[in-house]
C-alpha cells in the first residue's frame, strides 16, 4: 500500500513538473500580472476539458441523429480497419523477420 501510494505521489509529482507551454504560461502570467491572473490561466484546462466534454456529450446524440453522419461513420470505419488491417500487416512481416534472423 504504501509502495503505490509512493510511487502515484512520485509520478505525481514528475508528471506535474515536466516544463510545457501551459507552466511556462502560467509562470508568465504569474510574474506579469500577478499570482491571481497565474491561478487562472492554471485552472483553465481543468475547467475548460470539462465543459467542452459536457457540451460534446450533450450535443452527440444530435449530432450523429442524421443519415449523412451515418454515411461519414460507416466511411470512417472502413478506413479505421484498413489502416489497422495495414498496421497488423506490416507488424506480422516484421516479427516474421526477426522470427527468421535468429
Amino acid at each position: 500500500m504504501m509502495t503505490a501510494l509512493a510511487s502515484g505521489i512520485l509520478l505525481g509529482l514528475f508528471c506535474g513538473l515536466v516544463p510545457g507551454p501551459l507552466p511556462a504560461l502560467v509562470l508568465a502570467q504569474t510574474l506579469r500580472h500577478g499570482a491571481r491572473e497565474g491561478y487562472k490561466i492554471a485552472l483553465t484546462p481543468l475547467v475548460g476539458s470539462k465543459v467542452l466534454v459536457v457540451l460534446l456529450t450533450a450535443r452527440s446524440r444530435d449530432l450523429l441523429a442524421g443519415r449523412p453522419n451515418r454515411v461519414v461513420m460507416c466511411v470512417l470505419d472502413v478506413l479505421l480497419a484498413f489502416f489497422a488491417l495495414l498496421l497488423f500487416r506490416e507488424g506480422w512481416k516484421h516479427l516474421a523477420g526477426t522470427l527468421t534472423a535468429s
